[in-house]
């Protein structure tokens, strides 16, 4: 991506970070969203001269499916909690494919390095936003997402073959 996306981007950013803020109500989140916007915009390679516009889309639309991720949890979290454990109780062909997946996805893992692990980790189980986890690691926000990123990819890759 050239030196011109980049600063049209920048130019862009607090205006994106506000609109995201006005619709998820969270700073931090807001920040996470707008860099995810970055990462979506420079993969799709949209046109220079229509940049403010796409931006705006492509962060309204991941605060949107932000909102939608929120409301599956907890409608998911309320049925858990509602529901007796025999109700969830897996087959067991089931349980034997979940096992198998986890075991590729633990060695998949494993070859990360631990930094990147500790970064999905914080993202996904203990929930720090991006700014959190960077200032955990001592590093920046941009590299605790790449750090998430390549974790997830790598996971996701093992769940391929």
């Amino acid at each position: 991506m050239s030196d011109l996306a980049t600063d049209k981007y920048l130019s862009e950013r607090d205006n994106l970070v506000a609109i995201a803020r006005s619709i998820v109500k969270d700073h931090a989140v807001a920040e996470d969203l707008v860099q995810e916007s970055w990462f979506r915009w420079i993969g799709a390679s949209y046109p220079l001269d229509r940049s403010g516009p796409i931006l705006k889309k492509i962060v309204a639309n991941l605060c949107i499916d932000w909102h939608r991720r929120q409301a599956r949890e907890r409608k998911r979290d309320t049925e858990f909690l509602s529901a007796s454990v025999n109700d969830h109780a897996p087959a067991t062909e089931q349980l034997v494919m979940a096992r198998q997946e986890l075991r590729l996805v633990i060695q998949a893992l494993s070859k990360q390095p631990k930094k990147n692990i500790l970064a999905l980790r914080l993202y996904c189980i203990d929930g720090l936003t991006y700014r959190e986890i960077g200032a955990k690691l001592g590093v920046s926000h941009v590299s605790a997402f790449k750090m998430v990123a390549k974790a997830l990819a790598s996971a996701a890759a093992a769940l391929e073959t």
